[in-house]
């Protein structure tokens, strides 16, 4: 049983309105149930604190940073299916790896055929994570969205390096794509998204797509991504505190969280490490299959949506990845969820929030 009442969400869904960032338009989405302005929502204070709590009773002493890293990201979430779901495993083998493929769908109807398609690659800082983390998410898109959903395994580094997991997410596109009859979808309705890591994933796949002449995508859908790994001065980006409206009761708070994306001082860069383990040298970091807002043009990207947090530092880089790709000619929807921080896709049933974005992942996808 969900956490909130349905109402939470039907506002959600009903009650946004239009702002702006960098002089281009974005969708705000409220808090449902507080109008205070520059707060996190009360429900991710108490969620914090709970998940925090559980985590120092099971902390593994003298185990290294990403082994605990993957047995820690993530949060447990609720399943809110409501129609009968099937799961199917896949191994889809590229270069010398078998990459695992979980595949979710409704049962009813039976053998349908020619449904859309959402190839989902999760977060978790290109070396943690797991498809296990959004199963639920996944399977509540596939029922909303009437469609087969791809949650994708993908290869995590330090043992797998860039570009091990684009050419994962892009192998698992072109078996799909070759492959229609076989899961039930329509190859000229395939969507592609992702969170955070799993989100720059999918944006460089959609670059590969379309700079390979394939184009196999239809839809991408970025949660909260990350789209540079160059903090400053990339064409024209710029980080800055001053576009955070932060009450003053929880301001400190609320800066200590927007550590991801944020220039720090030197032996800070939360973001920085992980990405150092995942690119071979610091060159790659600005490759655009890396840091796709360095991409020389965004002509020829399919429709693409956007969903940031308010109070998450990787905020910034994406609503103006959105406005280079309207500069562009991309149709692109901007959403931002006020009250939020970065991961809140992972807390399924305790946030309405994470339903709505299910809700806005599954009417992109549906439309395609």
């Amino acid at each position: 049983m969900k956490m909130y009442d349905n109402k939470l969400v039907e506002i959600l869904q009903n009650e946004s309105y239009m702002g702006s960032a960098y002089g281009t338009e974005v969708e705000i989405k409220p808090i449902p149930d507080d109008d205070t302005q520059g707060v996190i929502d009360a429900r991710v204070l108490a969620r914090t604190m709970e998940l925090m709590s559980r985590q120092q009773e099971s902390a593994l002493p003298n185990e290294d940073s990403i082994r605990n890293m993957r047995g820690s990201t993530g949060a447990p979430n609720l399943n809110l299916n409501t129609v009968e779901m099937l799961t199917r495993y896949i191994e889809v083998h590229v270069e010398d790896r078998k990459i695992p493929v979980w595949i979710y769908y409704p049962r009813r109807p039976i053998g349908q055929k020619k449904r859309p398609a959402c190839i989902f690659l999760h977060g978790g800082s290109w070396i943690a994570g797991s498809p296990f983390v959004v199963e639920n998410p996944m399977r509540l898109l596939a029922e909303k969205a009437g469609c087969v959903v791809f949650n994708v395994d993908y290869s995590l580094a330090p043992e797998h390096r860039f570009p091990a997991a684009l050419d994962d997410a892009y192998g698992v596109l072109r078996h799909i794509f070759e492959n229609p009859d076989e899961y039930g979808i329509d190859p000229k309705k395939i969507g592609i998204g992702g969170d955070s890591a799993g989100g720059n994933v999918a944006a460089a796949t959609v670059l590969k797509d379309r700079d390979l002449g394939t184009h196999m995508i239809c839809r991408q859908i970025l949660i909260y991504p990350v789209v540079t790994a160059v903090n400053t001065g990339i064409r024209g980006f710029e980080w800055s505190l001053d576009e955070y409206e932060m009450s003053e009761t929880q301001r400190l708070m609320l800066e200590q969280g927007l550590i991801l994306g944020r220039p720090m001082k030197k032996g800070e860069e939360v973001l920085q490490n992980s990405l150092m383990k995942y690119v071979n040298t610091e060159d790659e970091l600005s490759d655009p299959y890396v840091s796709p807002m360095l991409a020389e043009s965004f002509q020829g990207i399919c429709k693409t949506v956007i969903m940031v947090a308010e109070f998450d530092g990787l905020r910034l880089q994406g609503e103006y990845f959105g406005k280079l790709l309207r500069d562009d000619g991309v149709e692109t929807r901007i959403i931002r969820y006020k009250g939020m921080g970065h991961a809140f896709l992972d807390h399924l049933g305790y946030y309405p929030q994470t339903e709505d974005v299910i809700l806005e992942m599954a009417k992109e996808i549906a439309s395609i």
